[in-house]
């Protein structure tokens, strides 16, 4: 981790910019795990449920645009 934000200032990323992405992108999951885990003593409960499949969610929009975004490479790198 701490390796990441060496390679962000060195690439010149401005730290305002890099904490709110850093901030935004680790939020959802911080927000899911603490509510699965105070609901974790009741697996069937709605909150547990809920957030499970948020992460499942995110984890999949993740692949998702990680995927997309290959695939946009692949086609600019193909019509060079």
């Amino acid at each position: 981790m701490i390796w990441w934000g060496v390679y962000m200032g060195a690439m010149n990323i401005k730290y305002k910019h890099y904490l709110f992405g850093f901030v935004l992108g680790l939020l959802p999951s911080a927000l899911s795990f603490s509510i699965m885990c105070m609901s974790a003593e009741d697996p069937s409960s709605p909150a547990f449920v809920l957030s499970v499949a948020t992460e499942i969610g995110l984890i999949l929009l993740s692949v998702s645009i990680l995927l997309i975004l290959k695939r946009k490479k692949k086609k600019k790198q193909r019509s060079h």
